[in-house]
Parts: structure tokens; sequence; C-alpha cells
């Protein structure tokens, strides 16, 4: 039962930690898309994202932003599971990881030049 619970841990630690990166690579690769189909990097509601010809695209970066609020309470308590409940460590170049990617997401909301989460949330 332990180790179940342990491999279910490491699983959504793993799952979680990623999260960051892989939607921040995410809107990055939607503003190439609009880029390439508008001829120019999109601002802030020029254009909206969501009139864009890329729908699954969008949705799909919606989901996974829900996934990443859930994130910023599930990555503590997963932590905390491991670290005092289970007794292991749970891997920190993971938790390093997800830190690491909400700092690219807040320099990416921070920095006018490339404010694609910006335009994506907008």
């Amino acid at each position: 039962m332990t180790t179940s619970l342990r491999r279910l841990t490491h699983g959504l630690f793993v799952i979680l930690g990623l999260l960051p990166i892989a939607w921040t690579g995410g809107v990055v690769a939607l503003a190439i898309r609009a880029r390439l189909f508008l001829g120019y990097w999109p601002k802030p509601a020029q254009p909206d994202p969501k009139l864009l010809p890329f729908e699954l695209h969008h949705a799909v970066l919606w989901y996974i932003f829900f996934g990443l609020l859930f994130s910023l309470i599930a990555i503590p308590a997963l932590h905390v599971i491991g670290r005092f409940i289970l007794q292991t460590a749970l891997p920190h170049w993971l938790l390093y990881t997800y830190l690491f990617g909400w700092g690219l997401i807040l320099i990416m909301v921070f920095m006018p030049s490339i404010s694609f989460v910006g335009w994506f949330l907008d």
C-alpha cells in the first residue's frame, strides 16, 4: 500500500512539476503560430487568441492553465506528504524545474516585448 502511494505521489509530483514549462512552451508555440498566420507578433488584445484558427491549441492551453492553478496547492501538499507522511524525499530537481517554469511565466508577464502570457490570458 505504501509503495503504491509513494509511486502515485511521485508520479503526480513529476507531472505537476513539469506543467509550468509545458504550458510556457505551449503559449510560445501558439504565439509563433499566430506570428506565422498574422505576419506580426501578437500583443495583448491584438488579436484576441480566441479568434485565431487554432481552437484546439487554445483549448488545450486553457486546460493546462487550470492544472497550473491546481499545482499551486498540490505541489506543496505533495512535498509535505512525501517528506513527513511517506518519509521519502521527492526529487529536488523537479521542484527547481517547477520554480524555474513559474519564473519563465512571470518574466513573460512582466516583460512587454514578450508578453505572450498577457496576450493569451487577455
